[in-house]
């Protein structure tokens, strides 16, 4: 898990390689297996029962990627420091020097004000101003067949310290002929040193101009003091820039079309998330379908946010202790959706993705088909503050109505300082859970990922991690905790007696839901590890070796379709005493 910044920074990019994968997921994986019980890709779907093909809804549960990695930079060019005047609050001040590209001699590499980067591989990528403006006459085309380019701005306007009075957004025209673009906010601390970045939604469709839009995120980056705005090109192709704006802003006094403008493109908002964190008293009443009775049923519903607030975990549990639940909820940059997991005491687990409708206050959900033609959506709307109203339909194949529920969300306080909720141990009816119980308890790992292209330097780094039973002993969840005690990602991991084998999802920055398929060898005393789901030609393996009740020794190796290894890391994991 904590394998997951570095691993993540060097390939993240990666998934926005193939249209209709999911982006940071496929590094997810990567990074999943990195903690080695902490890894992750979206994998085949989950199959559903038979009868139902889904179990619960969206409120109540039943009812590089350019990456982390910090990108290679020139010290910043004092030749522009002359910052051009404010001229009105609705416009702002643009902090880059040549936007339209129009002071820059076609053929030069780098426009005014940019350099540098983060080219994964080094050689892989072209840049060059050229006579293919959307205004003017120029544009900055971008090209190549690697896994990503991430350009930043490097003079000292263009890369400002920071000023919390005021917002920063960003906003650029591109035309792609092939591959994936994307805005980059990136931070830096005092000393200057990359410590995070956020993202724009990936735009992947070639063709005409299209306009790249994002706002910054300093409330989730305390320490960062510099911030710069950065251009990027995922997979093999070509894109053209023009009209970049990188502009600051007086928060007190926003224009009134500022979210308009600069965050038009679909994009995690903090205020929808905090809605929903309470704990709920719900009602769910299940219609008679085709395969199913009518009945009541009532619980407790318990929202929180974690990591940096860009995750909802929900935990129901009904008032008879069966069934329970638990959901995530992100707002997905590399589908530009929101995506909610849900995950059930009998070993389900589906997904569903869709949009936040803030006219209506709904999160509206498709049902991601578990098997071949199941249909399914759902609707969770905001009734007032402290009531929410949702629906469940799933269909099966034939078109007839297989899950048809109806549930009412009472908010009765916010929620407390209680951990989450967990279970004492396995559930005794299936004896395959047992062998998890090896991975159960407080660990210290050492971390060591060799250097690869895309992570020079490699990476030394120490994590803990605690590991429990989770909904009634079905699951575990990992949680890992970096060196100040801040949750830094959290997995689940379950029994597939379909496939005889065990399932694990990870969610962490920027990685929502990767899965690896994961089996245990007896002789070898060994967890084998390979993510599911990652881009043509791309495989991803690992293993935990079980060495003694206290000790692991764990492997991660992937590799890209060219051959290139993306990530080659070993860890030691201790049992805390």
């Amino acid at each position: 898990m904590a394998f997951i910044p570095s691993v993540y920074s060097v390939s993240a990019p990666v998934s926005a390689l193939h249209k209709g994968t999911t982006m940071s997921n496929r590094l997810a994986m990567i990074v999943c297996c990195a903690i080695l019980i902490s890894g992750c890709e979206q994998s085949e779907p989950e199959k559903p029962s038979p009868a139902t093909g889904e179990t619960s809804a969206a409120v109540v549960p039943p009812a590089v990627e350019p990456s982390g990695q910090a990108p290679t930079i020139e010290e910043p060019s004092k030749s522009a420091t002359t910052a051009p005047p404010e001229t009105t609050a609705s416009k702002g001040r643009n902090l880059i020097n040549d936007p339209s590209l129009e002071a820059t001699a076609v053929g030069e590499k780098y426009p005014v004000g940019w350099g540098g980067g983060n080219l994964v591989p080094a050689d892989s990528y072209r840049m060059s101003v050229v006579e293919e403006g959307r205004t003017g006459e120029r544009g900055w085309m971008i090209e190549g067949e690697g896994q990503y380019a991430v350009i930043p701005t490097i003079d000292y306007q263009s890369r400002p310290q920071i000023d919390r009075a005021r917002r920063y957004a960003a906003r650029g025209w591109v035309r792609l002929d092939a591959g994936a673009a994307q805005l980059k906010i990136l931070y830096f601390d005092a000393d200057r040193r990359y410590i995070g970045e956020n993202r724009g939604a990936i735009f992947t469709q070639p063709g005409d101009w299209h306009v790249l839009t994002l706002t910054d995120d300093l409330e989730h980056q305390p320490e960062a003091r510099y911030l710069c705005l950065a251009l990027a090109l995922i997979g093999k192709g070509k894109a053209v820039f023009d009209d970049v704006e990188f502009a600051s802003f007086d928060a007190d006094r926003l224009p009134e079309n500022f979210e308009a403008d600069y965050a038009s493109s679909p994009h995690h908002t903090p205020a929808m998330f905090d809605r929903w964190v309470g704990r709920w008293k719900t009602i769910s009443e299940h219609q008679a379908t085709a395969t199913t009775e009518a009945k009541t049923a009532a619980g407790e519903t318990v929202i929180r946010k974690l990591l940096d607030d860009r995750l909802l975990l929900w935990q129901y549990t009904s008032d008879t202790g069966d069934p329970q639940y638990a959901s995530l909820l992100a707002f997905d940059e590399n589908i530009g959706a929101h995506h909610l997991w849900v995950f059930g005491s009998a070993g389900e687990a589906f997904e569903r993705t869709g949009t936040w409708d803030a006219a209506s206050q709904t999160l509206l959900l498709q049902l991601k088909p578990p098997s071949p033609g199941v249909t399914g959506a759902s609707a969770d709307r905001f009734v007032d503050d402290d009531r929410i109203e949702s629906t469940l339909l799933v269909k099966n194949a034939a078109g007839d109505v297989t899950r048809d529920v109806r549930t009412t969300s009472t908010r009765t306080a916010p929620v407390d300082d209680a951990d989450i909720e967990l279970s004492s141990g396995p559930v005794a009816d299936d004896e395959q859970l047992a062998v998890l119980q090896k991975l159960v308890g407080d660990w210290t790992t050492h971390a060591i990922s060799k250097p690869t292209e895309g992570q020079p330097l490699g990476k030394d780094e120490t994590f803990t991690e605690q590991v429990s039973w989770f909904l009634g002993g079905r699951f575990l969840i990992f949680r890992a905790y970096d060196e100040k005690n801040r949750l830094t990602s959290l997995s689940l991991m379950t029994h597939r007696p379909n496939d005889d084998a065990y399932r694990f999802w990870y969610f962490g920055p920027y990685v929502h839901g990767g899965q690896w398929r994961v089996t245990w060898d007896e002789p070898s005393r060994e967890f084998h590890w390979r993510a599911a789901d990652m881009p043509p030609g791309w495989t991803g393996t690992g293993l935990n070796r079980w060495i003694d009740d206290d000790t692991f020794a764990n492997q991660i190796f992937i590799q890209d379709d060219q051959g290139r290894v993306v990530t080659d890391a070993t860890q030691d994991k201790r049992r805390k005493k």
